[in-house]
């Protein structure tokens, strides 16, 4: 059984009458040990198609043109909350976001078994998760570390366009990176950027794991875990695994029960892979990505933060990503993340900017 947990939000509201948008800030934090908490999702209830998440240290920024009157937050293992903002009164806003109340395998009416439950979302695959064309704005962060030290880092936003029939094209609009090591700049040199094409595969409709492909799952162990809710809907949680050397042999699946669409899926094991959607409009959209794996003899972390978009005449797409260092703005001197101007992202923590502006000093 959980223990009680609670989560305060410190929040700040900024009206910048000079600027097209709006930005609120907050740091999402557990009561019982005071830690921040990572991940969680934030998005407006008037526009779901803009949203963040939180860092390490459960620091959020969130930018909206319009002004917002509420936000939702949605973390695994507590209850999804709804929060109506005051602007008369800008003090401190605590919020209490207590663990969820769907800790066991709930006894359901309709006899379903675990298999059944996987049958039925890739059924519905197609309908539920093939939404293309899809147009998204996208802010994504890699971080290459050598032990406790950063070795690499790496920032790009622009947008990527799924189309149904062909591959994923991006729009690259600001890239910056940083190498705090001669493996870092030996990485920067030869295969930097590279890794982005992994945001190919974030395209579930498109790219599909063998367990969840017809003629194939069946090969796969298959039971429920605990239920769980994401996104303020409750869901089946199901644990897949088989054992055939392949990346992807064990993972867990969190499962809408109302229309079987997937929430979250994670792959667990040393490349660990976590996707995660949000029902908009009867289909599900990507919202966030977060890949650990090694990489050239660093542990590596790419964090993807993603928000549909309409499509301007001015992105120019291209099927390939040919961007290198000499293209990067390079970290230089003090870290500002101002520099993403009105773009939602994800703010760096603070022992990251402290390797910064140390590296910079020297």
């Amino acid at each position: 059984m959980k223990s009680i947990g609670l989560l305060f939000i410190v929040f700040f509201f900024t009206d910048c009458f000079s600027q097209e948008f709006i930005i609120y800030e907050g740091k999402v934090l557990d009561e019982n040990n005071k830690a921040g908490l990572s991940n969680v999702h934030i998005f407006s209830s008037e526009n779901e198609n803009i949203g963040t998440i939180s860092n390490a240290e459960g620091n959020f920024i969130l930018k909206s043109k319009k002004k917002v009157n509420t936000l939702f937050f949605s973390h695994l293992g507590y209850q999804f909350k709804q929060v109506t903002l005051n602007y008369k009164e800008l003090s401190t806003l605590v919020v209490l976001l207590k663990p969820s109340n769907i800790n066991l395998r709930e006894v359901v009416i309709e006899d379903v078994s675990a298999q059944e439950v996987l049958e039925r979302v890739i059924d519905r695959l197609n309908e539920n998760h093939f939404v293309e064309p899809a147009t998204y704005s996208f802010f994504s962060r890699i971080v290459n570390t050598e032990g406790e030290k950063i070795c690499l880092l790496e920032e790009h936003t622009g947008y990527i366009k799924q189309l149904k029939n062909h591959n994923t094209e991006f729009a690259l609009e600001k890239s910056r990176t940083k190498a705090f090591s001669r493996l870092g700049k030996e990485i920067m040199t030869k295969v930097t950027m590279v890794r982005m094409t992994e945001m190919y595969t974030d395209n579930l409709g498109k790219y599909r794991e063998n367990y969840l492909k017809k003629g194939k799952f069946n090969k796969y162990q298959i039971k429920f875990k605990d239920d769980a809710e994401l996104f303020g809907r409750p869901c089946f949680v199901l644990h897949f695994s088989i054992d055939d050397g392949r990346y992807d042999d064990e993972g867990l699946l969190y499962i809408d029960k109302e229309n079987y669409g997937i929430i979250k899926k994670k792959t667990l094991g040393s490349y660990s892979k976590e996707i995660s959607f949000q029902l908009i409009d009867g289909r599900y959209y990507l919202k966030s990505t977060q890949y650990d794996t090694s990489f050239k003899g660093t542990k590596q972390r790419r964090t993807t933060l993603y928000n549909l978009s309409k499509e301007t005449s001015s992105m120019d797409f291209l099927s390939k990503i040919h961007i290198g260092p000499k293209k990067a703005i390079k970290f230089s001197g003090n870290f500002f993340d101002d520099y993403w101007d009105d773009l939602n992202f994800i703010p760096l923590e603070k022992e990251l900017l402290n390797q910064i502006n140390l590296s910079s000093e020297k």
